[in-house]
């Protein structure tokens, strides 16, 4: 049913196409022919052969061609005082010869019985004339030839006899001689060869007068004829109705066709016979009137899309207390099929040996959801409290930016730079309006992206040193190589994947080249399935009575919005511009829970700056360290298993915001 609905919702156009095409035709085929369609008659009449000569089945059979050949229509057009093209007259009239019966049937069809049987009588009549005085010349050409020869033989006789006179008579007796036996012998034969002779052509000169070559049987009494075909009602609405529904199968059938060369992943059951990964989350598709963003355009991780992204933030804090992400058994390395080596099976981690911390989140295909699921994951991550950095790393296409309200200045282009006055890495991160989460953006679109992947790399290594947990938006696999100039610095790979898009082919050519790199997938996340509605009913009627759990500001309301799209943001809402930062108050606290025991004061410190670190021109980060919880208390928790997130287990340092444009190491 999901795949179903999946095609009917991708090609429904053509579907409509063809009923009202259809529907058009139906209209326009029911101005022609009467409304109420008058009988069709069909008149007949047989000629039979009265030749009895040898071949006479192959000589009817011959005949039976002259009915519409030759002299026969041009008379019998005259015999109808045919006025019209002699080829339209022809063209009623049908004969067909009868093998068993060796006949001739000639017909015709009319809507006026009187009609058909005047035509039919016409070329009946055409026929008998021309062929039988044909034949009936042939057969007084043998008259004559037969009379020719019993002339001959009975002169033959009378010469034997006048010069044999002896022979003939019978009150002599002939001496008994050899010569003698010999004439009377000769005169025999020449009076049964006379005789022979004689009798032939009595037989065909009586058998001449008595009967013709060909003889009609007489007309037939017309009949009414039986169509094989339905008879159709004229009504446009019942052939407009009976056409489209014809056309509908048409296009089912086009469609079929289409979609079976061009095979494509619509459900989670597809995607999963053909990727060898886990599939992370599957997030149905959402009409634009369902999906959340706040009046300024920036998306909000709210209603039924939010707990989808939760369950990604918590495969990655899965991984994080793991401390290592596992390889996908694609064949690596050897023949396919081949179990990775122990050496192999999860990725290094830095030489620090802290976690996996750095996610890189790309796709296949341009516009598969990419960029608003990094949007979504990190304000999910945010929420419990994770510090988390966000690099826009699509420099062709940067979009999460819009999505996030990044500043577009100092962005990685600046910090790509090679001048003296190139912005320092805590300039490049942003603090965003949501505590918690931090943003480096690309800067404007460009194709030259050498230098941005080098200050990007440099930024997630930085942020995973000080313990953020860093996602990264690249570019589509199948359109640049940013992606894989990444993959020296991330922990992790997910594999964003839109159903109705992504193609069979398209995704195996994506997981051969992640296989050629080694490419650490985490998992794939599925976007715009068909078959989850009857989820989102039980979320709405489930959670109706319950407050959005992560509301806008005052006078927020869901807006259209599109997956991947800044068209769609900017539909959604009109460009407003990002409001400063806000200094003058701290950002809200994590939610404090009494489950985990206190935390030493010493292990919630955070980490030294690596050296060489070049730190930010003043004023410095103010950073206090509180003092450590009652016992019995526990410090703040973000929803981590372990309380932080981290996998450290400390209780995160109580931090003063930084100034703006900064980026405080304190607050990871």
């Amino acid at each position: 049913m999901g795949k179903a609905r999946a095609i009917l919702g991708r090609r429904w156009l053509v579907l409509l196409v063809a009923v009202l095409l259809g529907a058009a035709a139906g209209v326009f085929s029911s101005q022609f022919g009467e409304e109420d369609a008058k009988p069709v008659w069909i008149a007949r009449q047989v000629i039979v052969s009265n030749r009895d000569a040898s071949g006479t089945r192959a000589f009817v059979q011959q005949d039976a061609l002259k009915v519409t050949r030759g002299a026969v229509p041009g008379i019998a057009a005259e015999k109808l005082k045919y006025d019209g093209k002699l080829s339209s007259l022809v063209g009623k009239i049908t004969s067909t010869y009868d093998e068993d019966s060796s006949s001739i049937r000639i017909s015709s069809v009319d809507k006026d019985a009187d009609v058909a049987n005047a035509r039919v009588q016409a070329f009946t009549d055409a026929f008998l004339d021309v062929v039988n005085k044909e034949l009936q010349s042939d057969e007084q050409r043998q008259l004559e030839e037969l009379k020719r020869r019993s002339d001959e033989a009975n002169q033959a006789l009378v010469e034997f006899d006048r010069k044999n006179g002896d022979l003939s008579r019978s009150d002599q007796k002939l001496p008994s001689t050899q010569a003698v036996d010999e004439l009377v012998a000769e005169r025999r034969r020449l009076s049964d060869y006379a005789a022979t002779a004689k009798a032939q052509y009595d037989d065909a000169t009586l058998r001449t007068s008595s009967t013709l070559p060909y003889a009609s049987l007489g007309p037939e009494t017309p009949t009414v004829e039986t169509s094989i075909l339905p008879k159709v009602p004229k009504s446009p609405v019942f052939r407009a109705g009976l056409v489209g529904i014809i056309g509908l199968l048409l296009g089912i059938g086009l469609v079929m066709l289409v979609e079976r060369l061009n095979n494509r992943i619509d459900t989670r059951q597809e995607l999963a016979a053909v990727l060898p990964v886990p599939i992370i989350a599957e997030i149905g598709h959402l009409s634009k009137k369902r999906m959340s963003f706040h009046t300024n355009g920036r998306i909000r991780l709210d209603g039924i899309w939010a707990e989808h992204y939760r369950r990604i933030r918590s495969a990655i804090q899965f991984v994080q207390a793991q401390g290592a992400v596992a390889l996908p058994n694609l064949g690596i390395p050897g023949t396919p099929g081949a179990a990775p080596t122990p050496d192999s099976n999860a990725l290094p981690v830095a030489d620090s040996g802290r976690p996996p911390r750095v996610f890189l989140f790309t796709s296949t295909l341009p516009d598969e959801g990419k960029s608003t699921s990094v949007a979504l994951t990190a304000l999910a991550l945010a929420e419990v409290g994770t510090e988390t950095l966000v690099i826009n790393a699509d420099f062709r296409k940067p979009k999460v930016d819009q999505l996030l309200g990044a500043a577009e200045r100092p962005s990685l282009d600046d910090r790509a730079r090679l001048d003296l006055e190139r912005p320092s890495i805590d300039e490049v991160v942003q603090q965003s309006d949501t505590p918690h989460l931090w943003l480096a953006a690309a800067g404007p679109p460009t194709f030259e992206v050498g230098g941005r992947l080098a200050a990007a790399r440099e930024v997630a290594e930085e942020a995973a040193s000080r313990g953020a947990t860093v996602l990264i938006d690249s570019t589509p696999l199948r359109v640049a190589n940013d992606p894989i100039d990444m993959f020296p610095v991330i922990d992790g790979l997910i594999l964003v994947i839109r159903a109705g898009k992504s193609t069979v082919k398209s995704l195996a050519d994506t997981i051969e080249l992640l296989e050629l790199h080694h490419a650490p997938i985490l998992g794939a996340v599925l976007i715009g399935t068909q078959g989850t509605r009857e989820l989102y009913t039980y979320y709405d009627s489930y959670y109706s009575t319950v407050a959005p759990l992560t509301p806008g500001p005052a006078g927020s309301t869901a807006r259209l919005g599109g997956d991947d799209d800044a068209a769609d943001v900017a539909e959604a809402a009109p460009p407003v511009a990002p409001p400063p930062p806000v200094v003058s108050s701290p950002p809200p606290p994590p939610p404090v829970v009494s489950s985990p025991p206190a935390a030493d004061p010493a292990a919630s410190a955070p980490p030294p700056p690596p050296a060489g670190w070049d730190a930010p021109p003043p004023p410095p980060p103010v950073t206090t360290t509180p003092p450590p919880p009652p016992a019995g208390q526990a410090g703040p928790v973000n929803g981590h298993a372990n309380g932080n997130g981290n996998g450290s287990g400390a209780t995160p340092p109580t931090s003063v915001p930084p100034p703006p444009g900064h980026w405080d190491p304190s607050q990871v």
